[in-house]
């Protein structure tokens, strides 16, 4: 997954040439990956997830209803900018962090501005879940970055529009001005997005799905082949093992090391 391997640091050149010489298979759900993979001339077999598009989609809904978990990264007033005011209907924001994270202040004003309903939650069952994607036609992703990005293909799967940053995985799966926009972090151009556009092209968004659902379906059944292709190639001397993994332990202590420094302002 993009996003573990972003936060370990598993990006770095060692870490693949590790790879490459355990002869380990890749299965890549982020171009990101599968480009490096490539590079490195690293066996990758690569897919894009998607879900069944739902049958409960809601066409009622005339203005911005807006849904945004608050995972403890993004924050929902950086998104505020993006919508006109008298477009929207409400803004439903999900507290339920990540570990060690914690969720952003959001003003009096703006809740009121904005119609922001703030819920303060543990975990959700699915059904439960479901009722919010069905009565809600926005989705913001709230993270910098994704492995899949589950989330929001739960909320395509419903002809939500996705709104994230533009950054994997969410710059791979969607696609832009057709599923959904993403935005580059810091953005200065003044961009509001169109509630009729939004409203109208809910079919294509479904359809889109639809396509992508039947093309995933379709390549996850040559998985097994990808796996058991050259098998008796897959082999390597345990005394390589030992030598590469030490290799990248090395790497990563020295930028475990790093980050510590550089927390404590050494340099």
């Amino acid at each position: 997954m993009f996003d573990s391997l972003y936060n370990l640091n598993q990006l770095n050149p060692y870490f693949w040439k590790s790879i490459k010489l355990l002869n380990i298979k890749i299965i890549s759900f982020c171009d990101a990956i599968t480009k490096i993979c490539l590079n490195e001339k690293i066996d990758v077999f690569d897919i894009r997830y998607f879900l069944k598009t739902s049958e409960n989609i809601n066409y009622n809904l005339k203005k911005f209803n807006i849904l945004f978990w608050d995972r403890g990264e993004l924050k929902i007033k950086n998104w505020l900018k993006y919508f006109n005011k008298q477009d929207i209907e409400r803004i439903t924001v999900i507290q339920r962090p990540d570990p060690r994270k914690k969720t952003s202040f959001i003003s009096d004003k703006d809740k009121v501005d904005y119609n922001i309903d703030v819920k303060q939650i543990g975990y959700i069952e699915k059904e439960e879940y479901k009722k919010y994607l069905t009565s809600h036609n926005v989705y913001i992703c709230p993270r910098f970055r994704e492995g899949i990005g589950i989330s929001y293909l739960e909320a395509l799967s419903h002809g939500m529009f996705i709104l994230g940053l533009d950054a994997p995985t969410m710059n791979e799966y969607i696609d832009n001005n057709k599923i959904g926009k993403f935005i580059k972090l810091n953005e200065t151009e003044n961009i509001k997005l169109s509630l009729n556009e939004i409203i109208q092209t809910q079919k294509n968004r479904e359809n889109l799905n639809s396509e992508k659902y039947n093309i995933y379906k379709n390549k996850i059944l040559k998985v097994k082949y990808f796996l058991e292709k050259n098998k008796e190639n897959n082999n390597i001397e345990y005394k390589n093992k030992i030598f590469i993994l030490f290799y990248q332990n090395i790497y990563n202590f020295l930028f475990l090391i790093k980050r510590i420094l550089i927390k404590i302002k050494i340099i």
